[in-house]
Parts: C-alpha cells; structure tokens; sequence
C-alpha cells in the first residue's frame, strides 16, 4: 500500500498566499501556468479536497504524468520552481558580424562547393566551423 504523503505540511503556503503570488505574475506563459494547473493543483493537495496528486490533476485536467511533474518541481524548489524561465538561446560558434561575413563570401564568389566555406571562416576568422548540411 503506497505511504500516505501529508500535503498540507508539505505545501509551505497557505491557499491564500498561492492565490496571491499566481496573480502577482507578469509573465503570461507563467501566469497560465499556474492559473491552470500549478497553483489549482496545490491548493487542492493542501486542502485537502484531493489526496493524491493524481486526483488533484484530475481535478484541474492534467494528465497523471503532468500532475507529477508539477508535484516533483515543487517539492524539488518550491513555488518559484514552477515558473518558466527563459534559458539563453545558444547561437552557434559564429557572431552575427561573422555570419555576415561568410554569407557575403559566399554570395560575392564563385564557391566549387560548400565545403570552401569552412576554409574561408578558419583562414579569415580563426574560428573552426564545420556547417550542418541538410
């Protein structure tokens, strides 16, 4: 018999405090978030109107898998770990300047292959690139 997980202990705000901060946020995508599922999701676990995670996604309409991933955010960071942080986009070994530069080689003369650009970035630049052919 799986062991009974006391949530309302767990859950370290009150309902009114989880209402307060998911109205707080400015962020839309976060704001949605919690509004349809992490913050609803909590409130019934501390309530106690639901006594699994699974319920309580059921409640909200999630899938089992997707009440269990907001239930392990929260335990593993609390309240905040719920909300979406944009992470840096990795643009690739190349700036935009040298971007530039290679298209406007490549543009400017006569190129036998693809393979003549990596020549010209390493020669020119210093950098190795090799390019993902598609």
């Amino acid at each position: 018999m799986p062991k009974k997980i006391a949530y309302q202990t767990l859950i370290k705000k009150s309902i009114e405090e989880l209402e307060k901060m998911t109205k707080q946020q400015k962020n839309r995508q976060n704001a949605d978030r919690l509004r349809l599922g992490g913050t609803p999701l909590l409130r019934y676990l501390k309530s106690g109107q639901a006594s699994s995670q699974i319920q309580a996604g059921a409640l909200v309409g999630l899938k089992p898998r997707q009440s269990q991933n907001l239930w392990s955010l929260y335990i593993k960071g609390g309240f905040n770990s719920l909300l979406i942080t944009s992470k840096p986009h990795y643009l690739g070994k190349l700036s935009s300047v040298e971007i530039s530069r290679g298209l406007q080689y490549s543009d400017n003369e006569q190129l036998a292959s693809q393979k003549q650009i990596p020549v010209f970035i390493k020669q020119k630049m210093g950098v190795n690139y090799t390019p993902v052919l598609r």
